[in-house]
């Protein structure tokens, strides 16, 4: 799996395909136009930007349920009020490889791009997998199967 190992390790996000523009809202749009934003793209989440265009947050599917709906709070307050601040982000000049490592180490599913601040790609573990099984197919399909894993918590209902 050399050719994996090399690629995610020399290839920059700058040169992906898969990373497309975000969807932004600013701090005071509320909730509800937060969310149909996201369910009109079908897009799971939605970048939060101040007034110069930097980026201050990021709201997700599961802010929506976490802290929105799981507090009974208005649809119409500012999205700001209940977005993740603490903000994981990349520049192009990162690699496939810092993606990975930035999406898996907070369990996130959306990596915000951005240049001098300002967000302006958006890149999602899902086109990440989608991208590495196009390029690496027998790699990515034929994994052997880990007969030592363990699981944290059963899967299902």
């Amino acid at each position: 799996m050399s050719g994996f190992s090399d690629y995610v390790h020399s290839t920059l996000i700058r040169d992906m395909d898969e990373a497309r523009q975000p969807l932004i809202v600013g701090c005071s749009d509320t909730i509800s136009d937060a969310i149909d934003k996201m369910a009109n793209t079908r897009t799971g989440c939605v970048l939060v930007t101040d007034d110069a265009g930097k980026l201050v947050g990021i709201f997700t599917e599961r802010d929506v349920l976490l802290r929105v709906l799981g507090e009974s709070e208005s649809l119409f307050d500012p999205v700001e009020k209940h977005m993740t601040k603490d903000v994981v982000t990349a520049t192009l000049s990162d690699t496939l490889n810092d993606a990975i490592h930035k999406l898996d180490r907070g369990q996130r599913r959306h990596l915000p791009i951005v240049e001098d601040g300002k967000p302006i790609k958006i890149l999602s573990s899902r086109s990440l997998v989608r991208h590495f099984a196009e390029l690496f197919p027998a790699e990515i399909l034929n994994l052997p199967p880990d007969h030592n894993q363990q699981y944290a918590a059963p899967d299902g209902a």
